[in-house]
Parts: structure tokens; C-alpha cells; sequence
């Protein structure tokens, strides 16, 4: 099934996109932030005393990466397509939340926050980031007998309505209405920004939770 096709995005629109994001970043004044001054560039580097950031740009791809100094853990990683303006200032907006460390990094998931036996599959465009957002559930819920699969969401098929929950990754938030409307409102849900790119638990939706 190319699902794929009933989407209406326009490549070239969201590469003016991509450089109008790096323009408007390229305003920004930071203490301690090293911007590129011509917004065809590739990458900015962001630096604070905690967290080391950068954000690349390929040609309409944004990838937000933030590793701990200290340490030399990641502890942020998103990319997606430019294709939604809005919905992209908001996954940049939630890379400068942790940047800044404006907001708190929640814990990874508990076994004991969802219903027993509960089957989910987590969907990206390539499959590989939701592979290792999978892997991380899968970890932390397989003492309640949870199933956590990944897949590209140009590979779902009709068995696919046998899963209990389908979350889409942020960098698909285009593709919500239409599998919503082919799986069921309630069925397919979104991961917020925040929880995918940090492997975080707080923003997923009521229906993981226990009655």
C-alpha cells in the first residue's frame, strides 16, 4: 500500500521552508552559540555548560542532536521533513527546552503504566528512529507482557488494525488525519516532539494508560 501518494507535500515548499527556519535561527542571540551567518549552510552549533547541541540542515531535513558534555550521552535526537512550518518551529522549540533546560527530562516508560498484553506499533518515515523508540518500550514493558513493533508508515497494511495502539513519530504529524481516518481516531495517536526525541513516557496518550 503506498500511502504515501494521498499525501499532498510540496517539496519545494518545504525547502523554502528550511531556509526560512535557518534564517530566523540565524537571529537568535545566545551566550555562547556559534551560527552560520548564510542560511544555505549545514549546520549551527549550539554550546551551554551542560549540553553540547547542534542543528543540521539537509536540504529540507532538520536534525536537532543534544549530548551531555560530562558524560557524552545523547539525550535529544529528532530529524524531520519541512514540509509543516509550524509543527517544525515546535520541534525546534522543544530542542531549545532541553538545550536551555527549561523544561525536565522525564523518565523512560513503566511497565506498570499500561494495560497488560497491550500490542503497539510505533511508525516513522524510514522506520529507523522508530526502531530504536521501539526498542527502548519494548525494554521497559515487556514485564507487562507488552508488544512493541516499528515500521515505515508507507509499509501499513490492513492487519495492521490489529495492533491496539499506532503512534506516529513527530516527523509524520502530516500522515495523522489520513491514518486516523483508515485505523480509527482513538487507534492512531502522535508522540509528542518532546517524548520521541528524548525517549520520554509523560506526553503519550490517555489509551496507554491503565483504566
Amino acid at each position: 500500500m503506498e500511502l504515501r501518494n494521498t499525501f499532498d507535500l510540496d517539496r519545494s515548499q518545504s525547502r523554502r521552508n528550511a531556509v526560512c527556519i535557518h534564517r530566523k535561527l540565524s537571529r537568535i542571540r545566545l551566550d555562547h552559540i556559534c551560527i552560520s551567518d548564510n542560511p544555505r549552510r549545514e549546520g549551527i552549533d549550539i554550546c551551554t555548560d551542560r549540553y553540547m547541541g547542534m542543528i543540521s540542515f539537509h536540504d529540507d531535513i532538520i536534525e536537532l542532536y543534544i549530548e551531555e558534555k560530562k558524560t557524552g550521552a545523547m539525550v535529544y535526537y529528532l530529524h524531520f521533513e519541512t514540509f509543516d512550518y509550524e509543527e517544525s518551529m515546535n520541534n525546534i522549540r522543544s530542542f531549545f527546552d532541553v538545550l536551555l533546560e527549561r523544561v525536565p527530562l522525564h523518565p523512560a516508560p513503566d511497565s506498570q503504566t499500561v494495560q497488560e498484553g497491550m500490542r503497539i506499533l510505533i511508525c516513522c518515515t524510514s522506520g529507523i528512529t522508530s526502531s530504536m523508540y521501539a526498542s527502548l518500550l519494548q525494554d521497559k514493558l515487556e514485564p507487562a507482557g507488552v508488544q512493541v513493533e516499528a515500521r515505515s508508515y508507507m509499509l501499513l497494511d490492513a492487519e495492521d488494525s490489529q495492533y491496539d495502539l499506532i503512534l506516529l513519530a513527530p516527523q509524520i504529524r502530516y500522515a495523522l488525519h489520513d491514518l486516523q481516518e483508515q485505523y480509527g481516531r482513538h487507534k492512531v495517536q502522535m508522540i509528542s516532539a518532546m517524548d520521541f526525541a528524548t525517549g520520554s513516557w509523560s506526553g503519550l496518550p490517555e489509551a496507554l494508560t491503565l483504566n
